[in-house]
């Protein structure tokens, strides 16, 4: 609904931008200019209206569940470690929990060494591309997992029989010498 009330009143805007340089008198262009905000402020109230329906009805609060990620409270940072979480799907519990593991080390590790990654822009003919390169090198990764800590190990089968593993890490962030 907002953006709604977005791109309407980007028609507005350029509307009276185009009837300002058109050659309209003042005159006319404030009236459309009143027109314009009264249609707006009955399109936002209409809006507000519909959206307390929306929130207030039963539908509203039973379809939007919050979002709940095993071990999500202990991936994150403290004073004193780094935390992430890594969370990978396969056919067994073990595989899914090593590719959680690995993915996990993967992201501290770009938190431990992040003068690693590099930001730069490719110019082409008809746009600009942000693009980033890890050069984090798997001597490095394999450091973080010898010195990372599993905090918290959850599985959940899917409906395909797959298990998705999430799994928790965390590393002192006293044990890692930045060579």
């Amino acid at each position: 609904m907002r953006k709604s009330l977005l791109v309407i009143l980007a028609i507005v805007c350029g509307t009276i931008y185009s009837d300002t340089y058109s050659g309209n008198s003042n005159a006319e262009i404030y009236k459309e200019l009143l027109r314009l905000h009264r249609e707006i402020e009955g399109l936002t109230d209409r809006v507000r209206a519909l959206e307390d329906v929306v929130k207030t009805s039963s539908e509203y609060n039973d379809a939007a569940p919050i979002i709940d990620v095993p071990c999500m409270e202990e991936a994150y940072d403290t004073e004193t470690e780094y935390g992430e979480i890594g969370i990978a799907e396969a056919p067994t519990q073990q595989k899914a929990k090593e590719k959680a593991i690995r993915l996990a080390c993967e992201s501290l590790a770009i938190k431990i060494y992040p003068e690693m990654i590099s930001y730069y822009y490719v110019e082409t003919k008809d746009k600009t591309e942000s693009k980033i390169e890890n050069h984090i090198t798997e001597t490095q990764i394999q450091i973080i997992n010898s010195l990372c800590n599993i905090i918290c190990c959850n599985y959940k089968q899917k409906p395909t029989g797959f298990y998705e593993a999430f799994v928790a890490v965390r590393i002192s962030k006293t044990a890692i010498k930045k060579e």
